[in-house]
Protein backbone atom coordinates (compact mmCIF):
# COMPACT_ATOMS: atom_id res chain seq x y z
CA UNK A 1 0.00 0.00 0.00
CA UNK A 2 2.50 2.33 0.80
CA UNK A 3 5.05 1.64 -2.41
CA UNK A 4 1.82 3.60 -4.82
CA UNK A 5 2.77 7.15 -4.47
CA UNK A 6 -0.83 7.91 -6.21
CA UNK A 7 -2.82 6.76 -3.58
CA UNK A 8 -4.65 4.17 -5.70
CA UNK A 9 -4.02 1.53 -2.71
CA UNK A 10 -5.14 3.06 0.51
CA UNK A 11 -7.17 2.09 3.61
CA UNK A 12 -10.67 2.68 4.36
CA UNK A 13 -10.30 3.96 8.02
CA UNK A 14 -14.53 5.21 7.83
CA UNK A 15 -17.52 4.11 6.47
CA UNK A 16 -17.99 5.07 2.81
CA UNK A 17 -19.11 8.44 2.17
CA UNK A 18 -20.29 8.10 -1.88
CA UNK A 19 -23.70 9.75 -2.93
CA UNK A 20 -26.11 6.91 -3.38
CA UNK A 21 -26.49 8.10 -6.83
CA UNK A 22 -23.08 7.65 -7.74
CA UNK A 23 -22.75 4.15 -6.32
CA UNK A 24 -22.72 1.31 -9.30
CA UNK A 25 -24.23 -1.40 -7.73
CA UNK A 26 -22.62 -3.56 -10.83
CA UNK A 27 -19.88 -5.82 -9.47
CA UNK A 28 -16.90 -4.82 -10.96
CA UNK A 29 -13.35 -3.56 -9.93
CA UNK A 30 -13.34 -0.68 -12.40
CA UNK A 31 -16.86 0.59 -11.55
CA UNK A 32 -17.37 3.03 -8.20
CA UNK A 33 -18.31 0.99 -5.43
CA UNK A 34 -18.98 1.46 -1.42
CA UNK A 35 -16.15 0.04 -0.19
CA UNK A 36 -16.30 -1.47 3.69
CA UNK A 37 -14.46 0.09 6.58
CA UNK A 38 -11.00 -1.38 7.34
CA UNK A 39 -10.15 -2.55 3.73
CA UNK A 40 -7.39 -1.36 1.37
CA UNK A 41 -8.72 -0.02 -1.91
CA UNK A 42 -6.81 -2.00 -4.51
CA UNK A 43 -4.66 -0.46 -7.44
CA UNK A 44 -6.17 -1.01 -11.17
CA UNK A 45 -3.09 -0.54 -12.81
CA UNK A 46 -4.34 2.61 -14.00
CA UNK A 47 -7.35 1.16 -16.66
CA UNK A 48 -8.49 4.10 -18.01
CA UNK A 49 -4.43 5.23 -18.93
CA UNK A 50 -4.04 1.35 -20.47
CA UNK A 51 -7.24 1.56 -22.42
CA UNK A 52 -5.62 4.49 -24.55
CA UNK A 53 -2.50 2.86 -25.21
CA UNK A 54 -0.63 4.29 -22.28
CA UNK A 55 1.12 2.95 -19.32
CA UNK A 56 0.17 3.12 -15.94
CA UNK A 57 1.44 6.44 -14.03
CA UNK A 58 3.48 4.94 -11.73
CA UNK A 59 5.43 2.72 -14.21
CA UNK A 60 5.54 6.33 -16.87
CA UNK A 61 6.66 8.43 -14.21
CA UNK A 62 9.42 6.18 -12.63
CA UNK A 63 12.81 7.80 -13.16
CA UNK A 64 14.82 4.93 -12.96
CA UNK A 65 12.89 2.27 -14.89
CA UNK A 66 12.58 -0.01 -12.37
CA UNK A 67 8.92 -1.03 -13.04
CA UNK A 68 7.70 -2.71 -16.16
CA UNK A 69 4.31 -3.39 -17.29
CA UNK A 70 2.77 -5.26 -20.26
CA UNK A 71 1.73 -7.98 -22.06
CA UNK A 72 1.60 -11.04 -21.42
CA UNK A 73 0.57 -12.82 -24.55
CA UNK A 74 2.96 -10.63 -26.63
CA UNK A 75 5.84 -13.30 -27.40
CA UNK A 76 7.64 -9.96 -28.91
CA UNK A 77 7.04 -7.70 -25.36
CA UNK A 78 9.58 -6.07 -23.00
CA UNK A 79 7.81 -8.34 -19.98
CA UNK A 80 7.97 -11.35 -21.51
CA UNK A 81 12.04 -10.99 -22.19
CA UNK A 82 12.43 -10.14 -18.95
CA UNK A 83 10.25 -13.34 -17.36
CA UNK A 84 12.67 -15.01 -19.71
CA UNK A 85 15.86 -14.06 -19.15
CA UNK A 86 15.84 -12.60 -15.72
CA UNK A 87 15.92 -13.73 -12.25
CA UNK A 88 12.17 -13.67 -11.53
CA UNK A 89 10.49 -13.84 -8.05
CA UNK A 90 6.27 -14.08 -8.05
CA UNK A 91 5.14 -14.04 -3.78
CA UNK A 92 3.44 -16.98 -2.88
CA UNK A 93 3.60 -18.82 -5.95
CA UNK A 94 2.88 -22.16 -4.33
CA UNK A 95 -0.99 -21.23 -3.15
CA UNK A 96 -1.49 -21.69 -7.00
CA UNK A 97 -3.42 -18.56 -7.19
CA UNK A 98 -1.83 -17.63 -10.75
CA UNK A 99 -0.15 -14.41 -10.03
CA UNK A 100 0.48 -12.24 -12.47
CA UNK A 101 2.71 -9.71 -10.57
CA UNK A 102 6.42 -10.67 -10.61
CA UNK A 103 9.68 -9.31 -8.91
CA UNK A 104 12.46 -9.54 -11.30
CA UNK A 105 16.36 -9.00 -10.20
CA UNK A 106 17.84 -6.31 -12.73
CA UNK A 107 21.24 -7.97 -12.77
Amino acid sequence: MAACPYGARHFNWGEPNIPADEINPENSLFRKQAKDEGVVEKCTFCIKRVRNGKYPACVEICPVGARKFGNLLDPESEIRYILANKRVLVLKQELNTQPRFYYFFGV
